[in-house]
């Protein structure tokens, strides 16, 4: 049970480096994204010599297509993905949250790993908590905003 405890920490740190850098890089994707659309945007204006010039453009099929950026459907007209990522990482920490209280009553540990696995449980638990309750909020919120189909437009329905 002693040497356990190294390598959940090793894969926990990794993990956890990982996502820090899957975060970042996707920050810097759609930044990039949205200032190359913003020049585009920016050159297209400044080429056109009245307000009157630039509306006959986007009102053309080629300026609708330009002047209308993509949406990104993952995080506003599909909730769900996020929701139930939420509630994914929320059960699993949940998990590691419960595991290593229980793990914290084993007596192989000793006093210093009992009051460090009490300590990770504690802080797994409720993290993972707050990611569950998140995901009620969202669900809620996306409901009540007709998001996605909750209890409410059911309820209305019949």
């Amino acid at each position: 049970m002693g040497d356990l405890a190294p390598v959940l920490i090793v894969v926990g740190l990794a993990t956890i480096f990982y996502w820090i850098l899957r975060t970042f890089s996707d920050n810097s994707t759609r930044r990039k994204l949205a200032e190359t659309r913003a020049g585009i945007h920016r050159d297209l204006v400044s080429k056109f010599g009245s307000s009157q010039e630039l509306l006959a453009y986007l009102s053309s099929d080629a300026g609708r297509e330009l002047a209308v950026p993509p949406v990104d459907l993952d995080r506003t007209a599909h909730p769900y993905k996020r929701i139930l990522g939420a509630v994914q990482a929320g059960l699993v920490l949940v998990s590691v949250g419960t595991a290593f209280l229980l793990m914290s009553n084993s007596e192989a540990l000793g006093r210093d790993g009992e009051h460090g696995f009490v300590f990770l449980g504690g802080m797994a638990l409720s993290v993972g908590l707050g990611f569950l309750a998140s995901a009620v909020a969202a669900w809620v919120l996306s409901a009540r905003w007709g998001l996605v189909r909750g209890a409410t437009e059911t309820g209305s329905s019949t």
